[in-house]
């Protein structure tokens, strides 16, 4: 069985009902969220989704109400979270998705492990 948990469909703009784009898709052990905009861990939160089993995460592009909370995501699984996350998250978005994580300093100042996949369809 498969279960999708709609977080978030709004807009950059900030509103007190919706929230920038994010979905969760449970289905056996795997936890993926498709894309990470603003507001998404709290809804994570008060919406009860296992965010720390979170197994993949899947970037459509690269505005930020798309991928904007991602950094902050990679952070509470590092330290916001006993113990800290040990195993690999997989992380799926377009091309320069690399490039972007190193050049801001993400992977390197929370010491997560990644296996980045990157696509030109996306």
């Amino acid at each position: 069985m498969m279960e999708l948990t709609v977080l978030g469909t709004g807009t950059v703009a900030p509103s007190p009902t919706r929230t920038a784009a994010a979905y969760w898709v449970a289905t056996g052990k795997t936890h993926l969220l498709l894309d990470c905009g603003a507001g998404t861990m709290h809804r994570m939160a008060a919406f009860g989704v296992p965010w720390t089993e979170v197994t993949h995460v899947a970037l459509t592009h690269f505005h930020l109400d798309h991928w904007g909370e991602f950094p902050m995501l990679l952070f509470a699984l590092r330290w916001g979270v006993e113990p800290a996350r040990q195993r690999p998250l997989e992380v799926i978005g377009p091309v320069g998705l690399q490039d972007r994580l190193h050049q801001r300093e993400i992977v390197s100042r929370i010491s997560l492990s990644l296996c980045v996949t990157t696509s030109p369809g996306l």
